[in-house]
């Protein structure tokens, strides 16, 4: 990357050249050579690659040639060149003028409206001008309603001025800057805010509208909350014994999404013992095996985000070595996700601490003649002997309060009396400190404090210390003090499998339901049922089938947390037709959800229209950049990972190679960061050291990645739910799909509403295939490696047509008949009889055909207008067909086709 530094000191060499130039009255082509070139590539960091000199500007008939074009994917900017000899007059105090005013005279004038005109001709947004020595810069294309006259450039008098002035200049022409938006921003102000709004779900009156929870739902809520909330698991040994899967779940190649896993493991420095079946004998056998007059141990209990931590230490100490631990063990739990950044750490677990000691019954820590007293035994016995011995000689009593109220002093004050009581408790019986969720604070002062704390007290009053934690908080930290000075046992979880877990979760939930209920349904009916707890049997059997199956585990990603998370917004979702399914299963003796309705519940949740903000999903499809040319830049990174993660033997995709190559296409460094540090957080990929994207680490995809981009983006339901939170850059896209949406909306028939959703999903893709169009033709340019140049987004847009047109399909036989289709289909009806004809062209890559009917007239037909995908499949040029007459848009259009 070229830095400012480097820019300056080019710029100085330049200067003494320019002045050269200026005695010898150099021409264009010299001035263009010696100064401008130099300034551009070596100064402001553009590469030959990113301009075109001498490119064509044809209108009219008239043909003149642009001097420079430079131009990235993301960016347009065109110099315009003079020779040393033109005189731009312009103040030398001045930093920005009003291009109607000054700057509209002479020769500068001159040369600033021919740069303008150049730029109309070919849409570039951004000039320059210059004779080597002054820079003229400005937005020469506007859309905003501001006229040009009435815009301001900014101005650089001369090559001194640019060089008293070079953080501004270098701020505002660099690469770097350019890519990053300075043109935009310093140019045409901040970004229109009324672009950014411009996605399907804003033009609904209400787009944050939230759904009231199914009819069900309260009478679920109860068993949700008990079963499938880890607070409430954790209080309950017999809940945990009932949910707890020892199983993981560690896989290397999934055969259905054809990709290979890398489990991004961190360089720990050593190897922990994994938490299998043996791994969970030896964590237990570290805890019940530790006596009092050993040293303190410390103990690390490493896992990803979700992994069960916290549920595995409630699991150990109330169930797996509950007959080991029970009166025997001190077994002090401290739960940071009570903490906040105002919390200081030494504060904060002392806090916790005093509270555990006075609410603990079974070792009696906070009883005054159990633990207290005993405590302070040698204080009180130095004060008997020595300065309140009179007092404990004449007035016994007085004493006895004497000391009571020192001790509360040391109480209020926190640390003093705690390090008594634990010291004194840890003399007779083996302690654990525990600290669990201290990632909880994204803070590493705030953790690197915890971990010194935890080494003093465990000192101090000698107890052993058991820290939870995610692997990548250990690698920050596994030099610090508290690591380097101690010996320390360390155990790794890995996830289980999110299947086996709700199997279990759910199996529990209908027992705690079961019995006999009153209910009533979304229609105001009043329903009796045997027994309420077979909703969770229609839950577990449609959530752990095949493909709902595939569906959550691969959406959960290894974090059973989400995947939890995930179930509770499906059960809540008033999308999800939860009294229909138990009256069904009452009366039929069995009901399966769609998976498209545990989709809908899943990632919309309360949600009417879908947006990410709010969704354990995220939109692949637009990346937020506030640019159309790096939109789809989440898609490009993800498809790059998971091809390259079909071939065994992949271990990651180095970083700093993605933003190279994106930083090629035009694309800014920070941006592609920033893309990555987003799709590591949502769990989409994965650093090869379980840390942020950085120069050092590669990335891979995760499980959850690959399902996005092999499963979910062929499907219809996603697609349409990207369609609703994505920004359209482009305004005939964007008129395009505001009609749609406003037909849709306008529709009373559930079979033409789904056509015309289906269209507006593949005018969604059709404007995503433009726009990813933008980077693979720079890619192609540039000739970067193929993984760069390959379009995704046609073959996502077929594969979704496809299922659009399933999606329809079962939409006219749940709501129409073969005689009355016509009535649900997008064409409108003309005619009841049916017409014969021959299908005119077809073709293989195309959605819809042409049919000539026996009169001789033509007819269009799109594939959802076939009965059926076999008769789609049918169709071959020259054969014969039957089908209903209607029109579309005031054309003819054939429906209902059938093919002989």
């Amino acid at each position: 990357m070229h830095e400012i530094d480097q820019g300056h000191e080019a710029l100085n060499g330049i200067t003494r050249t320019w002045g050269q130039l200026s005695l010898a009255q150099a021409n264009e082509a010299e001035t263009r050579l010696k100064v401008i070139d130099e300034v551009l590539f070596n100064v402001l960091g553009w590469s030959k690659d990113d301009v075109s000199v001498e490119e064509r500007v044809s209108e009219d008939g008239e043909t003149t040639f642009a001097d420079y074009i430079i131009r990235t994917a993301t960016v347009q900017v065109l110099v315009e060149a003079k020779k040393v000899g033109v005189a731009f007059e312009l103040p030398t105090t001045r930093k920005a003028l009003r291009l109607g005013g000054v700057l509209s005279e002479g020769e500068v004038g001159d040369a600033i409206r021919q740069a303008r005109d150049y730029c109309r001709k070919k849409s570039i947004p951004f000039a320059a001008v210059t004779n080597g020595n002054t820079w003229v810069i400005f937005p020469a294309v506007r859309t905003d309603g501001i006229e040009f006259e009435k815009s301001d450039a900014h101005t650089f008098s001369s090559l001194a001025i640019v060089s008293e002035r070079f953080v501004q200049f270098w701020e505002l022409l660099s690469r770097q800057r350019v890519l990053e938006g300075s043109l935009t921003s310093e140019l045409l102000g901040s970004e229109d805010q009324n672009r950014l709004r411009r996605c399907v779900r804003e033009l609904h009156r209400e787009p944050g509208f939230r759904l009231g929870r199914n009819a069900l739902h309260s009478y679920l809520e109860p068993a949700i909350h008990q079963a499938l909330t880890d607070e409430a698991i954790l209080r309950d040994r017999d809940a945990l014994e009932a949910c707890y899967v020892k199983t993981s779940n560690r896989v290397k190649y999934d055969t259905r999404l054809r990709v290979f896993f890398g489990h991004g493991r961190a360089p720990l420095g050593h190897a922990p013992t994994r938490l299998g079946n043996k791994g969970r004998g030896k964590f237990t056998t570290a805890v019940t095996k530790t006596v009092t007059d050993t040293p303190p141990r410390f103990v690390v209990l490493l896992g990803k985000v979700g992994a069960g931590k916290t549920t595995f230490l409630h699991y150990t100490r109330l169930v797996s070595a509950v007959d080991a631990i029970e009166g025997k063990v001190l077994w002090l739990y401290i739960d940071f996700k009570a903490a906040t950044k105002a919390d200081r750490p030494r504060d904060f677990i002392y806090r916790m601490l005093l509270e555990l000691i006075e609410s603990d019954e079974q070792f009696e820590l906070g009883d005054w003649e159990h633990s207290v007293r005993p405590a302070y035994r040698d204080e009180i016995e130095k004060l008997k002997r020595g300065p309140l011995n009179p007092l404990f000689r004449q007035k016994p009593d007085e004493f006895e309060l004497k000391i009571a109220e020192q001790i509360t002093r040391e109480r209020d004050e926190g640390k003093p009396y705690v390090d008594r009581v634990l010291r004194n408790a840890a003399s007779r019986l083996p302690g654990f400190l525990i600290l669990d969720n201290l990632d909880q604070i994204e803070d590493d002062d705030f953790q690197g404090q915890v971990f010194l704390e935890a080494q003093a007290l465990a000192r101090i009053v000698g107890f052993n210390v058991i820290v939870s934690m995610r692997e990548s908080t250990y690698l920050r930290h596994k030099e610090s003090p508290a690591f380097d000075a101690f010996q320390f046992d360390s155990f790794y979880l890995d996830a289980p499998s999110i299947l086996p877990v709700l199997s279990h979760r759910l199996a529990y939930a209908k027992r705690l339901l079961s019995g006999p209920a009153k209910i009533q349904t979304e229609k105001g009916m009043t329903v009796s049922v045997d027994d309420l707890g077979v909703f969770f049997e229609i839950v577990s059997s449609s959530l752990l089938s095949d493909e709902s199956g595939q569906l959550l585990e691969s959406l959960a990603g290894g974090n059973v947390r989400r995947g939890l998370e995930l179930v509770r917004d499906f059960l809540a979702s008033g999308h999800t037709n939860a009294d229909r399914a138990l009256m069904a299963y009452v009366k039929r003796g069995g009901y399966v959800f769609p998976t498209h309705e545990v989709l809908r519940g899943c990632i919309l949740g309360p949600q009417k229209y879908f947006d990410e903000r709010y969704s354990n999903v995220p939109n692949i499809y637009d990346a937020k950049t506030g640019n159309r040319a790096s939109q789809m830049l989440r898609l490009r990174i993800v498809q790059l990972l998971v091809e390259h993660a079909s071939l065994p033997g992949f271990e990651g995709v180095a970083t700093t190679e993605i933003e190279n190559a994106a930083s090629q296409l035009g694309v800014a460094h920070q941006l592609v960061r920033n893309c990555l540090c987003w799709l590591v957080e949502k769990g989409v990929i994965q650093t090869s050291d379980g840390l942020s994207p950085s120069d050092q680490n590669s990335l891979l995809p995760t499980r959850f990645g690959a399902f996005l981009l092999r499963v979910l983006c062929k499907q219809f339901a996603y697609t349409e739910f990207c369609t609703f939170d994505s920004i359209i850059y482009d305004d005939d896209a964007w008129q395009d799909l505001k009609d749609l949406t406003s037909e849709i909306e306008n529709e009373g028939d559930i079979v033409a509403r789904v056509e015309l959703r289906a269209e507006r999903a593949d005018r969604f893709l059709e404007y995503c295939e433009r726009t990813e169009e933008l980077l693979t033709v720079e890619a192609r340019r540039r000739a970067l490696p193929e993984d760069y140049a390959q379009q995704l987004v046609p073959d996502l847009r077929k594969k979704v047509g496809d299922d659009a047109v399933k999606a329809l399909s079962s939409a006219r036989r749940r709501y129409g008949s073969l005689d009355n289709d016509a009535v649900g289909s997008r064409a409108r009806p003309i005619a009841s009889a049916c017409n014969t004809g021959k299908i005119a062209n077809s073709w293989l890559d195309r959605d819809y055909v042409f049919i000539t009917d026996e009169s001789g007239r033509d007819w269009f037909s799109h594939r959802s207008d076939f009965l059926s995908q076999d008769e789609w499949n049918k169709r071959q040029t020259g054969k014969p067909c039957e089908f209903l007459a209607g029109e579309w848009r005031g054309k003819p259009r054939a429906t209902q086709v059938k093919v002989f």
